[in-house]
């Protein structure tokens, strides 16, 4: 009578191929959560790309901040961008709308856009004031 057995090598390639498995499962669930932070970055492009294109056609807009949205007004009467929205379970507060000047490169009024998580977590983009023409984003711990 003979015995079937694995091999000390089939059960070691069985366990690595099994942690690899897992390591790539949890790396996954991980990467689907979207962090205030992540929001944060993929709003401040946004808003960057709609700066390069105000520069390149020589024309301002208004820009209107939603609790899961971001409008863009580019002043004509069909040109409205409302295309950009929250990722799931995050939300935007900004209070009022902000206008870009074209000609001084810059928003005329500063501003704070508060993002947020659904896991409780807070950053803000920051539209810098009036003496400035930049964005960036302040991470709130």
């Amino acid at each position: 009578m003979r015995r079937r057995a694995f091999t000390l090598a089939e059960l070691t390639v069985g366990v690595v191929v099994m942690m690899v498995t897992l390591g790539v499962a949890t790396m996954s669930l991980r990467s689907t959560d979207q962090t205030a932070k992540r929001e944060a970055e993929r709003l401040a492009a946004y808003l960057y790309r709609q700066i390069d294109k105000a520069e390149r056609i020589h024309k301002g807009f208004t820009m209107k901040v939603g609790t899961n949205s971001v409008t863009i007004n580019w002043g004509d009467l069909y040109s409205e961008d409302t295309s950009f929205k929250a990722s799931d379970g995050c939300s935007y507060n900004l209070q009022g709308s902000r206008n870009y000047n074209v000609n001084r490169h810059l928003f005329t009024v500063g501003a704070t856009i508060n993002v947020y998580d659904a896991k409780g977590g807070q950053c803000n983009v920051v539209l810098a004031t009036a003496t400035e023409g930049r964005i960036r984003i302040a991470v709130i711990k």
